[in-house]
């Protein structure tokens, strides 16, 4: 019967749960393709309300598509969930819009001060050099009657 100390088995047990972690991190860095915002390809337009900040948004290609995420932050400690919603443009060089949509976001956590958005358009990546993305609250709706 082989035993081992305590001491090495700890120290055994770390290393490997590292190495394990790295692993899984080096596997999901590399299968998620760059960022066409961290390259320059697609400029970030950001307009904020009073009661949010748009932050760390970025695009990604998928499969000849555009997939845009990022967060909201809330700019005061309030309760609840950020009011409102987030409106997205796809402009061309000229600063023409190729697409819109409007988009809701989703708080990580119940008690989070920032909630996250992810949304899709059918679009080829090269035809957009940049997003304008607008945080309306419901008091500004500027689609409401």
């Amino acid at each position: 019967m082989v035993t081992f100390n305590k001491k090495i088995s700890i120290s055994l047990f770390l290393n490997l749960g590292t190495l394990l972690g790295l692993t899984f991190l080096v596997i999901g860095c590399s299968s998620y393709p760059n960022s066409l915002t961290k390259n320059g390809q697609i400029k970030i337009e950001r307009i904020d309300s009073q009661n949010a900040n748009i932050s760390a948004v970025q695009v990604y290609p998928e499969n000849g598509h555009l997939k845009v995420i990022g967060y909201l932050k809330k700019r005061h400690q309030q309760k609840g969930r950020i009011s409102g919603y987030l409106h997205l443009d796809l402009l061309d060089k000229e600063g023409q819009i190729l697409s819109h949509k409007n988009t809701d976001f989703h708080r990580d956590q119940r008690k989070s001060g920032r909630s996250h958005f992810v949304q899709s358009f059918e679009i080829e990546p090269n035809k957009v050099k940049s997003i304008r993305v607008t945080h309306y609250r419901l008091a500004d709706d500027p689609h409401a009657g």
